[in-house]
């Protein structure tokens, strides 16, 4: 039997009270919190939102797959940290190169900005340039006089293909499909390119 004192409900009240400014206070009746969601599930969630072309969602899930998720996919999204995200990052330069570092990073940046409307309270990436590569060799383009030999060694179904790819700047993705002459492209743009 519990024997209550007059005071007694007026100590409870205080000690709940400086419980409740403290912020230490939860009702026994209020919602167990849900258990924080991982990078790893809120990464997969953001791809399955996203409208993306077939490419660019395989390009996404295999750099989520092969660089992020390894290293962070099982922290949840509200403890990663400015620091483990510059470490993971340092950690990147062992294992790829620049451009495919930056997409990595990029990657990241994106899906916690919009984790921000989410679950954080600020994006943990801060890493000053992590976004962006500079290039691992200078592109030389062909000369005019070396375009003209390209072309005129090309069959004549692809000369005009080879004109406009030199002449626009078309990058090697964008570049029509060649069918059945893919390794003659691949050999032009790799002259093009200065390889």
């Amino acid at each position: 039997m519990v024997m209550m004192t007059e005071t007694a409900p007026d100590a409870w009240l205080r000690q709940v009270s400086g419980d409740i400014q403290a912020g230490r206070w939860a009702s026994r009746n209020a919602p167990k919190p849900a258990k924080p969601v991982t990078l790893r599930a809120y990464a997969d969630a953001w791809l399955a939102e996203r409208e993306l072309s077939p490419s660019t969602r395989r390009l996404y899930r295999v750099t989520l797959d092969t660089q992020v998720l390894p290293a962070l996919g099982d922290v949840p999204v509200t403890q990663l940290s400015p620091s483990a995200v510059r470490k993971w990052h340092a950690s990147l330069m062992q294992s790829t190169g620049p451009t495919q570092r930056a997409h990595a990073y990029s990657l990241l940046r994106t899906i916690l900005n919009t984790a921000l409307a989410d679950e954080i309270p600020a994006n943990p990436c801060r890493v000053r340039g992590a976004g962006q590569a500079k290039r691992a060799r200078q592109i030389k383009p062909a000369s005019v006089a070396e375009l003209e030999a390209l072309v005129q060694a090309m069959p004549e179904r692809y000369r005009l293909m080879v004109l406009l790819a030199a002449w626009c700047a078309l990058r090697f993705g964008v570049w029509p499909s060649c069918g059945a002459g893919t390794s003659t492209c691949a050999t032009v743009w790799s002259m093009s390119a200065g390889a």
